[in-house]
């Protein structure tokens, strides 16, 4: 650095940046150089800029015209099916009194037993059992050949006369009847009772010359 004497013959920016940095600033605020005027700061100002994009001349895209769409009325709307409407290989459907007469002696021709299904819609444990008991004709090919199926909704006013006539009270509820259309036995078709409801088909092929069944107290079907 230099000595404070030599420092005085020094220009005035020479001696500016030989003198410490507190002092150079001070100095610099007191100091002006020849020919440079101060003036005081002016404020930054920021313009927002527009930017307009013109479009780019060319051959002009034209869309296709939407489609109507039509709006479904009320026939076509698509209906739910009932549970017991649904396909049900080997049942053919009993709705009044007289189908379930000639449904009974259906087998006198054939010589086969029939068997009756008795259920409701509004019944949520035939619903349960529909499922297992559609299956009985394909997983029972030997019953199946021995007996004609049927199911009858006691909706109907004649059914329902009839089971209560015969003192059911409960339901689902199966009915076996010989090729004569005599009554042999009737016992609960329920979800629960399926095996039970098979061992009753076999027990009455196996056993063509009995006229009477009865239940056992676990509900099978035995012969007295």
């Amino acid at each position: 650095p230099y000595s404070q004497t030599h420092s005085q013959q020094l220009p005035v920016d020479m001696q500016l940046h030989s003198a410490p940095l507190s002092q150079r600033v001070s100095s610099r605020s007191v100091r002006q150089r020849p020919g440079v005027c101060s003036r005081p700061a002016v404020p930054t100002r920021t313009t927002a800029l527009r930017v307009v994009l013109a479009p780019v001349p060319g051959p002009s895209l034209s869309l296709p015209a939407a489609e109507p769409v039509e709006s479904e009325s009320v026939d076509e709307a698509p209906t739910h099916t009932p549970w017991f409407k649904r396909p049900c290989p080997g049942f053919a459907e009993v709705s009044t009194l007289p189908e379930l007469s000639k449904a009974i002696v259906s087998g006198r021709a054939e010589g086969r037993w029939v068997a009756v299904e008795f259920f409701a819609g509004w019944c949520a444990s035939c619903k349960a059992a529909y499922p297992s008991l559609c299956k009985i004709t394909k997983r029972e090919p030997e019953v199946s050949k021995q007996f004609l199926f049927y199911k009858a909704n006691v909706e109907d006013e004649t059914l329902f006369f009839w089971i209560k006539k015969h003192e059911i009270r409960a339901l689902p509820y199966m009915v076996l009847f010989n090729p004569n259309g005599e009554q042999l036995v009737g016992f609960s078709s329920s979800f629960k009772r399926m095996a039970q409801v098979k061992a009753a088909l076999h027990t009455v092929v196996d056993n063509p010359d009995h006229t009477r069944f009865i239940l056992d107290p676990q509900g099978f079907v035995v012969v007295p």
